[in-house]
């Protein structure tokens, strides 16, 4: 994600994305770590991350109204952020809180990317990464260590993932023109 972050430097991408490239990073470092504090600050890292993408993308979209337009998507978005009580939350332990809060903006980030106009790759990278996190939540909080589905979970999460981030950058973060003529 540093290399992502860079690169959106280098080429004048939207400071909005580049500062989520980069607590993307920071949240990378945090969770190559053990210990819950360790998860925590991975954690925020990524949840600022997400509104720094909430805000851009809010800021291309004009708000909400988009993810109206389409309502099974949104809907399929609520309920997904919903369903986390029922198969993630008891599983949580003490990271039950932070971990709400986590779904409540990858949820919000997921409902702003529906309504950006003309911007399908962003919408493409903004559903990668909240299903790289879903796999993510599943391997930490649910799946054991010694799981045969560890090893196809992880390139699965990486691959979305980076694949999201990339998507992401291409697709909001060079939105906007750096120079605009009459």
């Amino acid at each position: 994600m540093l290399g992502f972050a860079l690169a959106g430097i280098a080429t004048f991408a939207h400071p909005l994305v580049i500062g989520a490239l980069f607590l993307s990073a920071i949240g990378d470092i945090a969770l190559s770590r053990d210990g819950e504090k360790s998860f925590l600050v991975g954690l925020i890292g990524f949840a600022l991350a997400h509104v720094f993408y909430i805000v851009h993308f809010w800021g291309l979209s004009g708000g909400l109204g988009g993810a109206l337009s389409v309502p099974i998507a949104s809907g399929a978005i609520v309920l997904f952020a919903l369903s986390t009580e029922k198969w993630l939350a008891p599983y949580t332990g003490e990271m039950r809180l932070p971990v709400r809060i986590y779904v409540l903006l990858i949820s919000l980030m997921g409902l702003t990317a529906l309504g950006l106009p003309g911007l399908p790759l962003a919408v493409l990278g903004a559903f990668a990464f909240l299903a790289s996190d879903t796999i993510l939540s599943l391997q930490l909080f649910r799946m054991e260590d010694s799981s045969k589905w560890q090893v196809p979970a992880s390139v699965a999460l990486w691959s979305l993932y980076v694949g999201g981030q990339f998507a992401i950058l291409a697709g909001a973060g060079w939105s906007t023109l750096l120079f605009q003529f009459p």
